[in-house]
């Protein structure tokens, strides 16, 4: 809204009467519907009118609907304003009505030839409901001529359904008194307002002036003004609401009370549920400011500088005190979330202004606006997936919408006794921008994550950079060898695993590609991992996941008893499986392909500390493929670590298999560590590395290297369970050739 104390008049008043004159496709006056004739709509509407909806018109001037005449017109009619006639606008003055109802298939559209921004005035209904203005009653800012404002609350200006608005919001005196897409003076709750759009207009998409009518199905696209504005006691309300902004743009909703006095009542205090406002990473998503209240719900914020910008003395005094400002479920993905802004107002206490954010109560679970109420009929907004916040504690069961994409903010955690639930073909996008993202499954917790071949389960990251986040934790009550049986992950010492339920539970992992983490606390010391097991118990289910792109291990394993199967691991920098502190769980039909950055396809540890603490890592592992850039080692196996592998193939390393330390070569000779049925295509097939280590007799080295039995017949993994819907099948990867 942009407004000054000046009065203007409008020339169009002097027309008194209603002309709607038609011509054919042959006649000079033009033609706008490739072949339906054309009708003009100008004047003074005084009786009641009905439009053809065989015509396209065009609007001429400032056409107006007077007290008693009733303007109606049906669905799949046109109206089209033309800047080089002047001014033009719709108006509905007071007493008059206008009926305007479209459909999903057969809108109404009102548009500007010229198709500029900014290029006609748009539609103006001026009601007898009640305002905070004194006397009761007012004068719209483009003529003074006309009145808006009374004591009638439920006063009828008509119904607006499904109607189009495009390149509105001309300006009398640019830049101070313009047009908005739909103006709203003093209109009544006995007036329908629904599924209303407007398209690139100059000014505001949507403004009310008082009233109390409520408006449900909005959409505001390319708006250079705020989208949505209201002043002057509005105290309706609606839902669904979306905004969309482009190129030059204000914000999402502008919300004041009265400019003048910011404590007449009644205070503009709407009810309005189910928001989402897109910016372009200009502005606020919500000012209130002027004494506004206001009770939202449901409120999804992306891409303004600000989520929400508070302002004035009365606007606190609604938040902290007075209860008349609220957000109820907010998610605001912006630099900053509230900006209480005391500029040239009075100066806040930190408890004041502790009491006035806690007016703004966020919530995982919002969703914003649903869409689907836009297909059909608007344009320039594609059905997109919706979009909602994954963040912060969840503390009690939570499912998930697969037909919406969530955002994940920060450290998820979910917490003891609560069940995330992830259906199949949901999509959750971690942002580097927003810091450190990762999903944590806490002791006593349970994820049950099941995608399909045809519907997989997606993690990934917006930037599509290398360990851009942390990937997913798993914290179990499985033993692990850890002295006093429990321990703390290096990312995180607040939290726990280990334990003694061997068959511990943490919920079910399948079908799921995990993509772009392994992001570092402290790089190149402490990272995540893509998926990281600690103290996992068999009683999880794994299986049919993928990691693609991290920048550490793929797969690790602290302890516990859990197995895996189907697994592959494309591109991870570091390890691709890895194992430490006691895992006796196993699996298999692995995959590593190494790209770039490629360390070891396995690294398996037993205790770092002490080699020798049991139980020793122990997996049994069959059928394993692993495809090197011609470094490092196929399997390396040390720090005591035992392993029954079966069935491996092993390329384009340098090591086929490294092994080290004494425990871990005592393991090989005494029948606890062993590959049998080993296809090695590398230049050293075992190596028995005593680098640091104690010196070994030719006999000791030959008992060692018994343990790994070669078999030209090994095929490795079945790499078919991997087809559809990992990047292995995509990217065209083979691990037969």
């Amino acid at each position: 809204m942009k407004r000054n104390s000046l009065k203007f008049y409008s020339l169009a008043f002097f027309a008194t009467a209603l002309s709607i004159v038609g011509c054919s496709d042959d006649d000079d006056g033009g033609n706008n519907g490739g072949g339906q004739t054309t009708g003009e709509l100008r004047g003074s509407i005084t009786t009641n009118t009905t439009l053809d909806a065989s015509l396209d018109y065009t609007l001429v001037g400032s056409v107006t609907v007077e007290d008693g005449a009733v303007l109606t017109i049906p669905a799949g009619t046109t109206i089209t304003a033309n800047q080089t006639d002047g001014l033009d606008a719709l108006i509905v003055k007071q007493g008059g009505r206008l009926i305007a109802n479209g459909t999903a298939n057969d809108p109404i559209v009102f548009t500007e030839v010229s198709e500029q921004i900014g290029s006609w005035g748009g539609i103006v209904l001026l009601g007898r409901a009640p305002i905070n203005v004194p006397g009761g009653t007012s004068s719209p800012e483009f003529d003074d001529t006309l009145v808006y404002g009374g004591t009638d609350p439920a006063d009828n200006s008509g119904s607006l359904q499904f109607v189009r608005v495009e390149y509105a919001g001309a300006g009398i005196v640019e830049g101070s008194v313009e047009y908005n897409g739909f103006g709203f003076y003093a209109v009544g709750s006995g007036t329908v307002l629904n599924n209303l759009q407007t398209f690139r207009g100059s000014d505001d998409g949507f403004e009310w002036f008082g009233g109390t009518v409520q408006a449900t199905n909005l959409i505001a696209i390319g708006d250079e003004d705020d989208s949505f504005d209201w002043t002057e006691g509005w105290t309706g309300g609606g839902s669904n609401w979306i905004a969309v902004k482009e190129g030059i743009a204000d914000r999402g909703i502008e919300a004041d009370n009265n400019e003048n006095d910011n404590t007449l009542t009644p205070f503009s205090n709407p009810t309005i549920s189910d928001i989402t406002l897109r910016g372009i990473g200009e502005s606020d998503g919500i000012l209130f400011r002027r004494g506004t209240g206001a009770n939202l719900s449901n409120v999804l914020i992306t891409d303004f500088v600000d989520g929400i910008d508070i302002r004035d003395q009365q606007t606190y005094n609604n938040t902290a005190t007075g209860g008349i400002l609220a957000i109820n479920g907010l998610f605001a993905v912006v630099d900053d979330v509230i900006n209480v802004n005391t500029d040239g107002g009075p100066n806040l206490t930190q408890e004041q202004v502790d009491a006035i954010e806690a007016a703004f109560v966020t919530n995982l679970n919002v969703t914003g606006a649903d869409d689907s109420f836009t297909q059909g009929w608007t344009i320039g907004y594609n059905i997109e997936t919706p979009t909602a916040p994954l963040t912060g504690s969840i503390t009690s069961d939570l499912t998930l919408d697969a037909n919406t994409e969530y955002t994940l903010v920060g450290s998820v955690i979910v917490q003891e006794g609560a069940t995330l639930t992830i259906p199949a073909g949901t999509r959750i996008v971690a942002n580097i921008t927003d810091g450190l993202d990762v999903l944590i499954i806490n002791q006593g917790a349970q994820i049950n994550a099941v995608g399909t071949a045809d519907n997989p389960i997606v993690f990934t990251e917006a930037s599509e950079e290398i360990g851009s986040w942390g990937g997913i934790v798993l914290l179990g009550r499985a033993p692990i060898n850890v002295p006093g049986g429990t321990s703390s992950p290096e990312f995180d010492d607040t939290l726990t695993y280990g334990g003694t339920i061997s068959d511990d539970n943490s919920g079910t992992l399948s079908y799921i590609r995990l993509e772009y983490a392994g992001a570092g606390i402290v790089e190149g010391s402490v990272e995540y991992n893509g998926f990281g097991f600690y103290a996992v118990g068999s009683g999880t289910t794994l299986n049919n996941l993928e990691t693609y792109l991290g920048s550490d291990d793929g797969f690790e394993w602290f302890g516990g008893t859990v197995t895996a199967n189907n697994l592959i691991s494309i591109g991870d920098e570091d390890d691709s499986f890895d194992c430490a502190e006691g895992w006796t769980g196993g699996g298999s039909n692995w995959i590593a392909i190494k790209e770039g950055i490629g360390d070891r396809g396995f690294e398996f540890d037993n205790n770092e500390n002490d080699n020798t603490l049991t139980p020793l890592s122990n997996p049994t592992i069959s059928d394993v493929t692993l495809i090197g850039t011609g470094e490092s080692d196929g399997m390396l196996f040390r720090r005591g670590a035992a392993a029954n592998i079966t069935n491996a193939i092993i390329r384009n390393f340098t090591d086929g298999i490294d092994i080290r330390d004494e425990q871990t070569f005592d393991n090989a000779t005494g029948g606890t560590l062993s590959v049998n049925g080993l296809f090695n295509l590398v230049d050293n097939v075992v190596n028995v590395n005593t680098d640091g280590g104690p010196t070994l007799t030719e006999e000791q080295i030959t008992a060692i290297e018994a343990a790994f039995t070669s078999d030209t017949n090994a095929t490795g993994a079945d790499d078919t369970f991997a087809a559809g819907w990992s990047r292995y099948d995509s990217e065209n990867y083979s691990i037969n050739n």
